[in-house]
C-alpha cells in the first residue's frame, strides 16, 4: 500500500504460514545489515531512477500461526517521516 498520490513510499507484507526455522538468518539473507528493530530486522539501500531508496524490514512471529515479513520502502529523505507509520503498523500486527 502507498499513501494517496505518493507512490515513492510503500508498505509491503508477506505471510509465511507455520513456523520458520530461524527468522534472524532470513533477515541476514535479505541484508547483512540489521535494522533498528534487532536481529530479525534488516535495512538495505539501492538506487532506482536516480533516487536512493531504503528498505526497512522485519520478521514478526505470530505464535502458533506463522510469520509476517513487513517492509517500508521509501526514498532515503522520506524514511524519517514514514518510520512512525511503519512502527505503528508493526505494533498493530503484534497485537
Amino acid at each position: 500500500m502507498s499513501p494517496t498520490g505518493d507512490f515513492t513510499v510503500a508498505l509491503r507484507a508477506a505471510w509465511f504460514g507455520g513456523p520458520l526455522a530461524d527468522v534472524a538468518t532470513l533477515a541476514r539473507q535479505c541484508s547483512r545489515e540489521p535494522g533498528d528493530l534487532g536481529p530479525r530486522s534488516y535495512v538495505v539501500r539501492g538506487e532506482a531512477w536516480g533516487i536512493t531508496y531504503q528498505v526497512d524490514g522485519v520478521f514478526v512471529e505470530v505464535p502458533n500461526a506463522g510469520v509476517w515479513q513487513l517492509e517500508l520502502i521509501a526514498p532515503v529523505d522520506k524514511t524519517r517521516f514514514a518510520a512512525q507509520v511503519f512502527a505503528d503498523w508493526i505494533n498493530a500486527v503484534v497485537r
